[in-house]
């Protein structure tokens, strides 16, 4: 996806800025561990789905990093959503508590961060 956009994201004003949306579920890390995040849930389609989101992330980061881009791979984590019922109910953060974070790393406030896999609350998960 950043191939079709990066023309236009190398005409930004200022630094260009990607933010992949991911998900614990799609570490291939946790799901090797029987107690790791969100290892009661099998969902294999989505599971997979965010694991290749962070190779597109990984190959983004390492294709615009010398262009000067800032590309983040960022999981909201349990988010209030429509996804399934299970996103509904208890321990479910706001949509816009679990998107602060996006709006900052598009403000540049979190530039240091760019490169590594961020996850709401967590300090990090295995790839």
């Amino acid at each position: 996806m950043g191939d079709y956009f990066a023309p236009l994201l190398k005409k930004s004003a200022g630094t260009p800025r990607i933010v992949d949306v991911t998900s614990g579920a799609g570490s291939i890390g946790n799901r090797m561990n029987p107690n790791g995040f969100g290892s009661e849930f099998q969902v294999i389609p989505y599971r997979v789905s965010k694991a290749a989101m962070n190779m597109v992330f990984a190959c983004q980061h390492r294709g615009f990093e010398a262009d000067g881009f800032k590309v983040f791979l960022y999981g909201p984590g349990p988010t209030v959503s429509n996804l399934s019922p299970n996103n509904a109910g208890p321990g479910m953060k706001p949509t816009s508590v679990g998107a602060a974070p996006i709006v900052e790393m598009v403000q540049g406030k979190r530039d240091g961060e760019a490169g590594k896999y961020l996850e709401y609350g967590v300090d990090s998960f295995p790839w």
